[in-house]
């Protein structure tokens, strides 16, 4: 706290000698806040001359504030106005007019404002004529120690070999565990994926993040790093923020870190699982075969595509085994399975007893309560990667 006591300038003064009149000008301010809380400056102006009539002339002070605060608010007590003032949660001046009378010879201008950035500054208030009033403060980080981290996941994830892997959340609780909050504290991490993940993002409903969060430009194929800034408020110390991830596809111990700009880390590691072997083509229906089996080759160029065909049933046999194989990446199907006679339906698809059992690369379909006829279906491309061929091998017998 700095205290001036000053000689006024000669100003006309009628009906009494000025030359012992004083005003004493201090301000005040807290040695040190924390990065993103308010705090407020108290500048105090006491009068101790004669003061004849209702009140002294108007007086004048102007306070350029710090660069590294923004203005909240200001106001004067018991009397006063301050017509300039800077827009809230900007930077700019604070320009008030007063006077003392005899009812109010200390007059208190506090002004609020939000420590934006850390540092040591020093504000200071001019009153017109006068002199002037100074305070320092130290805009402080978060300290060491100050905000917990705990980082949950998964145990275990395990691949598919027919679809790509989703999606899945970390769950991240910070807690701050320091003094009081007026107003926030701000701090930042930064979260550091292993080579089994990718993508980093933040769910929706995340608790406590000041600013959008930056991930790699351009993004990482394996790994990866994700910056948030965020804050705690008096009636929120804890946040909960759900952090999303895409697996590589790459197996092994996977070690998710989030490292705190307060220096605590936090760490999570899930085990990636190969895909699970992928189960062979069930064997060829039981029975001896009166027909030899069958293969056709088809070829498909894009999903939507079908090809007929139609099956010639020996008379003693009784069941159809279908069975489809096709490279990886594409997907088909059986379907319009119809037994008829020339040209006489003898039973469609709804009314013949079928089954069917699908891999990621093969197809097998049985129809069974077959006699004589032909049986006609159609093989379906519901997916293809580039020019595909589909082998079917159809086998007859009697059960």
């Amino acid at each position: 706290m700095l205290a001036l006591v000053l000689l006024l300038p000669g100003r006309a003064a009628p009906m009494h000698d000025r030359t012992s009149d004083t005003i004493t000008v201090t301000m005040s301010a807290p040695a040190h806040v924390l990065l993103g809380n308010h705090y407020d400056y108290t500048i105090t102006f006491t009068y101790s001359g004669v003061i004849v009539g209702d009140h002294t002339p108007d007086y004048s002070v102007t306070d350029a504030l710090p660069a590294e605060v923004l203005f909240l608010g200001a106001g004067m007590s018991p009397q006063g106005l301050c017509p300039t003032l800077p827009p809230s949660g900007q930077n700019g001046s604070v320009g008030c007019s007063f006077n003392f009378s005899a009812n109010a010879r200390t007059i208190t201008l506090t002004i609020t404002v939000l420590a934006a950035t850390t540092g040591s500054i020093t504000n200071t208030a001019q009153l017109a004529s006068v002199g002037t009033a100074s305070a320092a403060t130290s805009i402080d980080p978060a300290p060491a120690g100050s905000i917990t981290a705990t980082l949950t996941g998964p145990e275990t994830i395990q691949l598919s070999s027919t679809t790509g892997p989703p999606r899945f959340n970390y769950k991240l609780v910070l807690g701050y565990t320091g003094p009081p909050i007026r107003g926030a504290v701000f701090a930042s991490f930064v979260e550091r994926l292993p080579e089994q993940m990718s993508s980093p993002g933040v769910a929706l409903g995340a608790e406590g993040i000041r600013d959008q969060c930056q991930g790699d430009n351009p993004p990482k194929r394996l790994g990866g790093t994700l910056t948030c800034n965020i804050l705690f408020e008096e009636a929120h110390r804890t946040n909960t923020i759900q952090l999303s991830v895409r697996p590589t596809g790459v197996v092994g111990s996977a070690t998710n870190t989030i490292e705190l700009s307060t220096g605590v880390n936090a760490t999570w590691t899930t085990t990636v699982l190969a895909a699970p072997a992928e189960p062979s083509a069930p064997p060829p229906v039981a029975g001896p075969s009166a027909a030899p089996t069958v293969t056709k080759t088809e070829t498909f160029t894009s999903a939507g595509d079908a090809e007929p065909e139609t099956v010639t049933i020996s008379p003693t046999e009784e069941t159809v085994q279908v069975a489809l194989a096709w490279p990886s990446g594409s997907s088909f199907d059986a379907t319009g399975f119809t037994l008829t006679s020339g040209s006489r339906t003898l039973a469609a698809s709804e009314k013949l007893r079928i089954t069917k059992k699908r891999g990621a690369r093969w197809l097998d379909v049985r129809i069974k309560g077959l006699h004589r006829g032909k049986l006609k279906f159609r093989i379906v491309a519901k997916r293809v990667h580039g020019k595909t061929r589909v082998v079917a091998k159809i086998r007859q017998s009697k059960r």
